[in-house]
Order: structure tokens, then C-alpha cells, then sequence
């Protein structure tokens, strides 16, 4: 014990050791931590809240005035949760009567190491489901990939074959490279690419081919939340010893075909280790108007070994492995209600429980010992 409590000592005096545990400084990093949630509210109310998020949260720094470096709310939690985990090792003393302390601290570094799992590993998107659809893939919300299949014959039973589908992010053609899907037999080389795109109809009609017959792309302002863009470009394509040029715009609902391959620009996929089913959606509305007052979708839920019928309400989400599907919003299509549910993958989503119990138990403890202490000293006077 003496050998550890000399150690710890001249941890503290390393000088970097030392900046971590400077009291002043910590408070600082709260008042920073304050005046970035303050700063970021009020950014959002003109900007939205992806930009706050990405400005005041989500980033190490980010300039102020046009000159001045400010920290992000990324770098000042960090400084918080090493500072944090540096007092708990080197300065809290592991005795009996200071086991509420010790949980409270082991609590705030969990509750911090959740927030970060959560950020850096947390995958968002949504799915779309008419009633009678089925699916396992979700849509992100602002990644984007070209997906290439090759088109077959129908089975013998009438319904279309299972196809192998090849996809590449967009951000893989940004340095213009050329990229090869060798299962379909086919390169893709980018020519021109736009972030944010639009149908240029005053193109001549000998220009390059589209799925939804226009031929050419044009620059489009870019939105705040890239969630709202539609990218798009032009590409050189190299299949079956022909060169065809083509145009992918992420705004067109059909693929493009060549022979029997098909290119689309779509948003990003992910697999889900389930299939859901919309067996039934519902919409309650406020008496003599159009405005839902509630809406909810009976799903089936099919798991490799187990499958369940599941109502998702409004802040009644459906859980399973590390996912949360939410009730988000619908829309119609043709008349057709189609129920839309935003999809969080998130492998720390239970690091927020623990925290909290471990944070409840330390403060329990902590108090009850304060308590009991207490009571002695007044039964002893």
C-alpha cells in the first residue's frame, strides 16, 4: 500500500498529470461546457440543428469572429473525462466510508464513456414500409452510394430471384478514380460530381443518358443539413466492351439500365439482423381537422430464431440487439399510408442504465454514511 501511495504521489507531480487535475481549470471546462450548450441553442434556431451539432458539438474546434480558435464541446468532455478518471485513480482515497464517492465517480466516467461510444460508433437512419411490405435494410439519412446489380430471369415460381447487389460510397469517388464492381463486370469512372444537383433541362438532347431521360446535371446551393441535398454526376461506365456516359441523380426513384446491369445513386443501406413486416398502420386525428393526434404500426418483428408481433407508438419504440426503432413520421403514396420509423443502432445504448445505478447507489451510500455519522455524533453528545 505504501509502495502504491508513493507511486500516486509522484504521478500528481508530473506536470501533465498536474494540468489535469488543476481544480481551476476544471471549472473552467464546466463554464466552457455551459457556454457551448447556451451558444449552440441559440445557433440552431437560425442555422438548425445539424449545423449546431456539427459546429459547437461535434467538433475539437471551430473558429469564432472569423479568427479565434474556440474549443468544441468534443474537446472540453474529453479534458473532462481524462481529468475525471485521473482524480478517481490518483486522488480519491478507496476506503470503506468513501464507497458513495467512489461509485459517483466510476458512475460520471461510464455515463461519459456511454456519450462517446455513442457518438464515434451510433449509426442513424429510417425505413419506409407500406402495409404488407417487408424489409431488412434501412436508408441513411445523409451517406449516399452507388449500388450496381445485373438483372435476371425470373424463377420458376414467378417471383423475381434474390440478387447480389455491389455498393460503393460516394466518398470513394471524390479523388476521381476510377472504381471496379467485379461481380458485375463493370468500372465506373467519375467525371464531374455535385453535392447538391439539379436537372439541367437547357442540356442538348445528344448529351449523356439518364433514368429519368433528362441529359445534363447543374450545380445546386448547397443546404444546411446535408440530410436535404441530392448529389449527383457524371460518369464514364466501362461494361462488356462498351463505354456508355451516363448521369446518377440521387433525385430519381428509378435505376438506370445498361443491357442487363442496373446503376443507381441511392441513399446508404444498412443490413438489420431482423426483417420487419407493417402489418397494420394507424393515424388518429384531431376532431375536425387534419392534424394526427397519434399514429402507430403494428409490425412483425422476424428474428433468425424468433418472430413476434410488436405495436410502435410514438415513444413507445421497438428494442432488439442494439437497435431502437422509432415511430417517426408517415406519408402517403397513391393514398397509401406508408409508415416512416427512424433506426438507431447503438452498441452503448445500456451504458446510460448502468451509469445510472451506479450513480444512485454512490449517492444512496454516500448519504446514508453522512446520515449515520450524524445520528453518532449526536447520540455521543
Amino acid at each position: 500500500m505504501d509502495r502504491l501511495a508513493t507511486l500516486r504521489a509522484r504521478a500528481c507531480r508530473l506536470p501533465v498529470i498536474r494540468w489535469f487535475l488543476d481544480l481551476r481549470l476544471q471549472i473552467l471546462a464546466l463554464l466552457l461546457l455551459f457556454l457551448l450548450t447556451l451558444w449552440g441553442t441559440l445557433y440552431q434556431v437560425e442555422h438548425g440543428l445539424w449545423a449546431s451539432q456539427q459546429r459547437f458539438f461535434y467538433s475539437w474546434f471551430f473558429v469564432s469572429g472569423g479568427f479565434f480558435p474556440f474549443p468544441g464541446a468534443k474537446l472540453v468532455l474529453a479534458y473532462l473525462f481524462v481529468s475525471l478518471l485521473l482524480v478517481t485513480v490518483l486522488r480519491l482515497s478507496y476506503r470503506a466510508q468513501k464507497t458513495g464517492l467512489i461509485l459517483i465517480h466510476w458512475g460520471l466516467l461510464v455515463l461519459l464513456a456511454g456519450g462517446g461510444i455513442t457518438h464515434f460508433q451510433a449509426v442513424e437512419s429510417f425505413l419506409s414500409l407500406k402495409e404488407g411490405e417487408r424489409s431488412n435494410l434501412t436508408s441513411d439519412y445523409r451517406n449516399w452510394e452507388i449500388s450496381v446489380w445485373t438483372e435476371r430471369a425470373q424463377a420458376t415460381n414467378g417471383l423475381p430471384e434474390k440478387r447480389a447487389v455491389e455498393a460503393i460510397d460516394t466518398d470513394r469517388l471524390l479523388g476521381g478514380k476510377a472504381v471496379v464492381f467485379p461481380d458485375a463486370a463493370l468500372t465506373l469512372i467519375p467525371r464531374r460530381l455535385f453535392q447538391n444537383a439539379m436537372p439541367n433541362i437547357e442540356a442538348p438532347p445528344s448529351g449523356p443518358q439518364s433514368a429519368s431521360g433528362f441529359t445534363g446535371l447543374s450545380a445546386a446551393a448547397q443546404q444546411t443539413d446535408p440530410a436535404q441535398d441530392l448529389p449527383g454526376g457524371e460518369f464514364t461506365v466501362l461494361a462488356a466492351g462498351a463505354t456508355n456516359q451516363i448521369l446518377l441523380w440521387a433525385g430519381e426513384a428509378s435505376p438506370l439500365h445498361l443491357g442487363e446491369k442496373t446503376i443507381q445513386l441511392r441513399r446508404k443501406r444498412h443490413p438489420l439482423p431482423a426483417s420487419l413486416a407493417l402489418k397494420r398502420f394507424t393515424k388518429e386525428e384531431h376532431p375536425g381537422t387534419a392534424v394526427a393526434r397519434r399514429y402507430e404500426s403494428r409490425v412483425q418483428l422476424s428474428e433468425p430464431r424468433l418472430s413476434r408481433e410488436v405495436l410502435i407508438r410514438m415513444n413507445e419504440p421497438l428494442r432488439f440487439a442494439d437497435y431502437t426503432v422509432y415511430q417517426s413520421s408517415y406519408s402517403e403514396e397513391e393514398g397509401v399510408p406508408v409508415s416512416v420509423f427512424a433506426v438507431v443502432k447503438n452498441g452503448g445504448r445500456i451504458v446510460p442504465y448502468l451509469a445510472s445505478v451506479l450513480l444512485f447507489l454512490g449517492m444512496l451510500i454516500h448519504f446514508g454514511i453522512m446520515l449515520v455519522g450524524r445520528i453518532r455524533r449526536r447520540e455521543a453528545r
